[in-house]
């Protein structure tokens, strides 16, 4: 399924969760393998010694390149160059001392240190040790390039962007957490700057020894290999490093790359150094920006910062944390601290000393980056208000018009408005529905009421008739049987009885009458006094008619033994074979008041 949906896509190359059978070699690797005139056999294991590798003439090797580019793997791809584990590291020295032709001595061990495993093997083979480290950074760059050689071209467009990309990208994605809880991505930065002309400086702060040892050649390997440019990489002695005071703080080392030729760029040149922005105007333009120098003291404010604060003019040079706290990265609020972490994306929160607002409206968060300013030896951050809601923004004593037309928050924002008027229309909506459709019930239930009302009086064919506001017809019956009952004695016992006496009496036995009606399924006619009147085969056709009105009868004597009359004597009915009667019948309803 997975294979089908990337031949949709039209991605090229087979599927890469495609399960090969055990030792079975991809095809493309068995045909490179085969047209390879400088190697005389297939890419071997990891695990093959080393010195069978070598006895074939071919050095060792990793995997062939990956012609697909996923997103999720650039931190992992930037994470093997910067952070390799031993086994990376092994593979990187084993084509290191094949390229410079030094056999190997003996196997490492994975806990050993590496750094002196580096120098034995220069000794013995008479070669620097400063060279066999600049070559093994080179090799492991190739081999991170040939794996992952789309997705190394992305990172950056320069060899100073390529650099400064490292840190973001590692702390911003999550498949290098393991690492980071390991310990290794922990605090460490790098940072690359401009020095002069055709130099650049790289920062390591908080150095890892292993990244030390490889760190230069990659950084050659990658400008010759992406960037078609030449460079000389070299350590700077810490006692030389006058203008790196800013990071007096902070453990670090620099590298001076030295660019000495490059492939010529359609970009436009620098722009003219005497072009001037006045500072009202960039104020106006970034409006949520400031500036700060290495004494954390505050330079500059843009226009909607001031505003936010609400005070137009400063006593003196105002300090970074009087007004300022940084939320993201975790760093000392410091010059050196957040040099250190340069290339991150920031959060700070802007502090409000006005009293006259709500407690939840004197902070504003930032979001944006730091510009560290070589000429000036300031930093400038630039950001945007971290807020979806217009209400948030103008509770704080800001306009709309504060946002530049640039910047996309506008949209966020407007579109976030809508969307929530949207999301309110929906919930009155709801709302709405639910309110009609606990009206319809209740309707409902009302109208069943009024139907089952109509049935117990009319039979349900009728009924249905009345509802609908239909003429009930007349309809002829060639056979019925009915039945009539009278009370003995009932003039005798209303003679003597009050008439509530009466009325409960004759309730309490019709009431047993017509739940017989129902479990026989005969018709109650009417009652008219004490008479009854009952009805076989009239409601609803039926051959057992009589049977059922002969049971009637008999049930109604035996229910009428169980109700007394108010001076406490069994009522008796008449019985006389009168009661049965089978003849012609027409049923149908007279007038529309009171209908018979």
């Amino acid at each position: 399924m997975f294979c089908t949906k990337l031949k949709d896509l039209k991605i090229t190359g087979d599927c890469p969760f495609s399960l090969l059978a055990p030792g079975q070699v991809p095809k493309e690797q068995a045909e490179e393998a085969a047209g390879s005139s400088d190697s005389c056999q297939a890419t071997l294991p990891i695990c093959q010694d080393v010195s069978e590798k070598n006895a074939q003439g071919s050095l060792p090797q990793r995997k062939t390149s990956r012609t697909r580019v996923y997103l999720h793997t650039l931190a992992e791809s930037i994470c093997k160059l910067i952070f390799p584990d031993f086994e990376q590291l092994n593979l990187a020295l084993q084509r290191t001392l094949a390229k410079h032709k030094i056999k190997e001595s003996r196997k490492f061990v994975e806990r050993e240190d590496f750094e002196k495993i580096i120098a034995d093997q220069a000794l013995a083979a008479g070669v620097p040790v400063e060279t066999i480290k600049e070559s093994l950074g080179e090799e492991l760059f190739k081999m991170c390039y040939e794996e992952d050689e789309h997705i190394l071209g992305v990172v950056g467009g320069t060899l100073k962007d390529f650099l400064n990309s490292f840190t973001p990208l590692l702390k911003q994605n999550s498949h290098c957490q393991e690492a980071e809880k390991k310990g290794r991505l922990e605090d460490a930065s790098i940072l690359c700057l401009d020095k002069d002309h055709d130099f650049l400086h790289v920062y390591y702060f908080f150095p890892k020894k292993v990244t030390s040892l490889i760190l230069p050649g990659v950084i050659k390997a990658a400008a010759h290999i992406l960037y078609e440019s030449k460079v000389e990489v070299s350590l700077v002695p810490s006692c030389f490093c006058n203008d790196g005071s800013e990071f007096v703080n902070q453990p670090y080392l620099l590298y001076s790359v030295h660019v000495k030729s490059t492939k010529p760029s359609l970009s436009p040149g620098k722009p003219p150094s005497s072009l001037v922005i006045p500072a009202s105007l960039f104020c106006k333009t970034f409006p949520f920006h400031f500036m700060f120098d290495k004494d954390m003291a505050i330079l500059q404010f843009g226009n909607g910062i001031r505003r936010l604060m609400n005070r137009r003019d400063f006593q003196g040079k105002p300090n970074f944390a009087e007004y300022f706290e940084i939320l993201t990265p975790k760093i000392s609020q410091t010059f050196s601290g957040i040099m250190t972490m340069l290339n991150m994306q920031f959060m700070v929160r802007v502090r409000r000393w006005d009293n006259s607002v709500k407690k939840s409206s004197r902070v504003m968060d930032l979001k944006g980056q730091m510009i560290y300013i070589i000429e000036s030896s300031a930093i400038l951050f630039l950001g945007s208000p971290c807020v979806d809601r217009l209400e948030d923004f103008t509770g704080r004593g800001l306009y709309l018009s504060d946002i530049p037309i640039h910047n996309a928050l506008r949209d966020v924002v407007l579109i976030g408005e809508q969307a929530r008027a949207q999301d309110g229309l929906k919930k009155r909506l709801g709302k709405l529905k639910a309110t009609l459709e606990q009206a319809h019930q209740a309707l409902e239930e009302e109208k069943k009421k009024t139907v089952d009302l109509l049935c117990s009086i009319f039979p349900c064919e009728v009924a249905q008739q009345l509802w609908q506001g239909q003429v009930v017809q007349a309809k002829k019956f060639n056979n019925v049987t009915m039945l009539f009952s009278d009370i003995v004695g009932f003039t005798a016992i209303c003679s003597k009885c009050s008439p509530l006496q009466v009325i409960t009496m004759l309730n309490a036995l019709y009431t047993r009458f017509d739940q017989q009606c129902g479990e026989l399924d005969v018709y109650k006619v009417e009652t008219i006094g004490d008479a009854y009147c009952v009805a076989g085969g009239l409601h609803k056709e039926s051959d057992t008619h009589a049977i059922q009105i002969a049971l009637m009868a008999l049930k109604m004597m035996e229910l009428s033994d169980e109700v007394m009359s108010p001076h406490g004597e069994p009522i008796k009915i008449t019985q006389r074979l009168s009661w049965f009667c089978v003849y012609p019948s027409i049923k149908g309803g007279t007038s529309t008041k009171l209908p018979q």
